[in-house]
């Protein structure tokens, strides 16, 4: 399954942030796929070309041109979904772009040659600079089994975010748990670690090097930085006031200033894929979760002081410490 983007509807609400959004939405529908599944494998980093000629689109780039009054869809990873008792093929999406094209899809569009507003073309441009080449060699699959507390299949359409506010602090066992499922599948270009407020504001992570079998001891998490970080991360995220009297936030930080392309993009789509992870298991927990998306030039390593180091907050998770309750799956 190749997972693409349309940004006109997205870009129509949310602006200038709309680019970062469809790259986090789409992490969230790649964990969702991912525990319905089973065990699916991933393919982050594959190139926009192989990626589209694989679902039968063509590139972004040459889109409008070729299918004049649509809209252009932006491929940003795909899911290999195996049935049970069946071997996956040998380079599926080589062997899904042999296929050539399909049938464009309705026009949805202005006239043709109409100007793009601006916000629009420019959040275009960057999905499509984001997956502009397909990376050497052959293509990859991340086969990394789901973090064990993952949810089970039945139980993704019963997930909901919690309505603000969020107050109390997720007991440190939980905090722990979140971090390590975060941690396991955020991937390398991720940093992690939680903003708590009482009773010590603080920023923790998880102690490097602390066994799996530590979990339940106090030294597993560490301090990071003292200080209460949510007050600015309210303002940095959209200015959602709530945010600085919740029990605690989640925090995905990479893309450090100067990041390539494709780090950007794997970064993105990975910090969704965790949050989603992280918020089922928040659920599993009883723990109230929230994420947090829009993030407006969150610069995480003005909050940790020291040396100055633009370390780029990419996505959140907010947390309290009440009960969950069931809602009724919307249709």
């Amino acid at each position: 399954m190749v997972l693409t983007v349309t940004a006109r509807r997205t870009v129509s609400h949310y602006g200038h942030r709309a680019w970062p959004l469809l790259l986090l939405d789409t992490g969230h529908a790649v964990a969702a796929l991912r525990v319905a599944a089973g065990r699916a494998p991933v393919a982050w980093d594959a190139g926009g070309p192989l990626l589209a000629a694989a679902a039968g689109l063509p590139e972004a780039r040459v889109w409008r041109r070729l299918w004049p009054r649509t809209e252009p869809e932006h491929p940003l990873a795909a899911v290999l979904l195996t049935p049970p008792g069946r071997r996956p093929p040998a380079a599926p999406l080589e062997r899904w772009a042999r296929q050539g094209p399909g049938e464009p899809p309705l026009p949805s569009g202005g006239p043709p040659g109409a100007p793009l507003p601006a916000v629009q073309a420019e959040a275009e441009r960057v999905l499509t600079a984001l997956t502009a080449r397909t990376p050497p060699g052959p293509e990859r699959w991340d086969h990394r089994p789901l973090p064990s507390v993952a949810a089970a299949p039945g139980e993704a359409a019963e997930r909901r975010s919690a309505t603000p506010p969020l107050p109390g602090v997720p007991a440190p066992d939980g905090l722990l748990t979140l971090l390590r499922t975060a941690e396991a599948a955020g991937g390398p270009d991720l940093r992690w670690c939680a903003a708590v407020g009482d009773p010590e504001p603080c920023l923790l992570r998880v102690t490097p090097g602390a066994p799996e079998r530590r979990q339940g001891h106090p030294g597993a998490l560490a301090g990071l930085a003292a200080g209460d970080a949510r007050p600015a991360l309210a303002a940095w995220a959209a200015g959602q006031a709530w945010v600085a009297g919740c029990g605690a936030v989640l925090l995905a930080s990479g893309c450090p200033s100067g990041a390539a392309a494709g780090q950007v993009r794997r970064a993105h789509l990975r910090a969704g894929h965790a949050v989603q992870l992280a918020q089922s298991a928040a659920a599993r927990l009883g723990l109230p979760s929230r994420p947090l998306g829009s993030w407006q030039r969150a610069d995480l390593g003005s909050a940790l002081g020291g040396p100055r180091r633009r370390e780029w907050i990419i996505h959140g998770l907010a947390l309290g410490a009440g009960r969950t309750e069931r809602s009724t799956p919307r249709r």
